[in-house]
């Protein structure tokens, strides 16, 4: 135990899993309750981190251990930091010993700066001692919820059996067959019912669900079962449809929660309770795609749609899953889609995404032209991220000089440029002079830690991009600029406008009320003479 992260351990309070050698003595001295305390300083990694920025902390810490040990504390301290109030949880001694099982009744948040997570649990002190060695714990410093398979080693009867992990209370108290009531008969014989019946769903945890998407795509389409792989990366004609996207209960905003990754590599396969998940398919002739988003669109007051074109490095089903993410946790009141031209999904396809971006124009203008004439819509609204921003600005420029669409411009409203990828002279002199006539108003949100921006400038020796800040800020009339270098983001902050709280905040003033961004809390600052708007600490 001396090798793995060291643990905080307040006076009379002791942790729940893997007592070391020194601490598991005082195990019998446990009282119903008590104060569970992580403390990952010793790793300078914060258990809200990404996967990737915690595997890397901790092989960076512990290089003596393999890559197995190393995944294995990894997991667990991404895991333990998700830990909610309702889950239930396994006590281990330092004898690997199952000793107690118990139900977390309150969590304590730091600020994600900080290495401490911190949870208030309810024990249940009569059960048989089990083996960790039994397969209760595969994992080193593994804190998980309760699983039907852990029950089943709690002695339930052999034929209490589920199909996947649930969540330890909520399904119990909801469930209303008799499965339901048998799961409940059981569980009381371990003394959990009187804690179950204080316990209560929060009103403030999210409670996820399903969301309905309508998306435009030029990629082949694959003979496949999988909706991971529905469609592939090369350029292909003009192609409509539906997919449906689950969100888990329990839902960060601002997350699209997966499966654990190292370098790419899947670890564990994605589950729809805990993850963000495309559900299906489906699809559709032009003209039904057209007819059903008519009458959806028609359904709301305002009839407002949002498509949202993705950047480079995006698969389809990245593309949906991230468009569902920022149409829940805006949330956005309209019907939302996505546009996907054939990104290669690869980091090492850069080069190439540009071209396919380039070649996929004339699709997206058909795609949105389509939209505008065929479906009722009166507010229009667009997102473009990274290398999307390309695809987006030069195909706005196309359908601004058809005079067939000219009485249908108006309709355009919101247009977001989100981390853009595009040079800045290229778009100040291309570009800008005819877009700062479409839309109602054009949003820049730029920052001076998006890292990948940095890489795409290191690669044109020096161009400055679109999405940079610092000095690089682009600020130009018919254009409002907002900094966000102050919002703290993860990973290579490249993401920041779809997963921090402050920017979907401000995406859901500008997209659902047209807020100026001085309604917007945003400070105004000035440069050569112009005004941006900047996000405060």
């Amino acid at each position: 135990m001396a090798n793995l992260p060291s643990l905080t351990l307040k006076a009379n309070k002791l942790w729940a899993i893997q007592l070391s050698d020194t601490e598991h003595r005082k195990w019998n001295n446990l009282e119903n309750h008590s104060i569970l305390v992580f403390n990952w300083e010793d790793i300078q990694v914060s258990g809200y981190s990404s996967q990737t920025d915690i595997f890397i902390a901790v092989a960076k810490k512990y290089s003596e251990h393999n890559n197995d040990k190393i995944k294995n504390i990894a997991s667990g301290i991404y895991n333990f930091s998700r830990l909610r109030r309702g889950d239930g949880i396994l006590g281990v001694d330092g004898e690997r010993l199952v000793k107690k099982v118990g139900l977390i009744i309150s969590k304590k948040n730091f600020p994600e700066s900080d290495y401490r997570t911190e949870l208030e649990i309810r024990w249940i002190s009569k059960i048989k001692e089990i083996s960790a060695e039994t397969n209760i714990f595969k994992e080193d410093l593994e804190i998980q919820k309760i699983s039907p398979r852990m029950l089943r080693q709690l002695q339930l009867p052999d034929e209490f059996s589920f199909d996947d992990e649930f969540l330890f209370y909520e399904e119990l108290i909801s469930t209303g067959d008799d499965d339901g009531e048998y799961i409940k008969k059981q569980i009381s014989s371990l003394n959990l019912e009187p804690i179950l019946e204080q316990k209560k769903i929060s009103e403030k945890e999210e409670k996820g669900g399903k969301i309905s998407l309508f998306y435009g795509t030029n990629r082949n389409k694959i003979d496949t079962n999988d909706v991971n792989e529905f469609y592939g990366d090369k350029l292909s004609e003009l192609k409509y449809g539906k997919c449906e996207v689950s969100i888990p209960r329990g839902h960060v905003q601002g997350e699209v929660e997966r499966p654990f990754e190292i370098f790419d590599i899947k670890i564990f396969s994605e589950r729809e309770r805990k993850h963000v998940v495309v559900k299906n398919i489906i699809e559709m002739k032009e003209e039904d795609f057209l007819s059903q988003l008519k009458k959806e669109i028609n359904q709301f007051l305002e009839k407002s749609a949002l498509i949202f074109i993705h950047g480079y490095n995006t698969t389809f089903a990245e593309a949906a899953r991230r468009t569902a993410q920022i149409a829940w946790d805006i949330p956005f009141n309209g019907i939302s889609g996505f546009y996907s031209w054939p990104s290669c999904g690869e980091k090492l396809s850069y080069l190439k995404d540009i071209e396919q971006a380039d070649s996929s124009i004339p699709f997206l203008e058909t795609f949105i032209e389509k939209i505008v004439e065929e479906t009722e819509v009166e507010r229009l609204h667009l997102i473009a991220h990274s290398m999307g921003n390309r695809l987006l600005t030069f195909t706005l420029n196309k359908l601004s000089s058809k005079a067939s669409f000219s009485q249908k411009l108006k309709i355009i409203q919101q247009i977001v440029l989100a981390a853009p990828d595009i040079d800045q002279s290229v778009f100040k002199n291309t570009i800008l002079p005819q877009f700062q006539n479409v839309g109602s108003r054009r949003t820049l949100y730029s920052s001076d830690k998006d890292e990948a921006l940095h890489l795409s400038e290191e690669l044109r020796r020096g161009l400055s991009r679109l999405g940079d800040a610092g000095d690089s800020l682009f600020v130009d009339n018919g254009l409002d600029t907002v900094d966000a270098s102050n919002v703290k983001s993860g990973g290579n902050n490249h993401s920041y406008i779809f997963d921090t709280k402050e920017l979907l905040s401000d995406l859901f003033y500008l997209l659902n009320y047209g807020f100026a961004p001085a309604n917007r809390r945003l400070q105004a600052r000035i440069k050569n003479t112009l005004t941006y708007w900047l996000f405060p600490k």
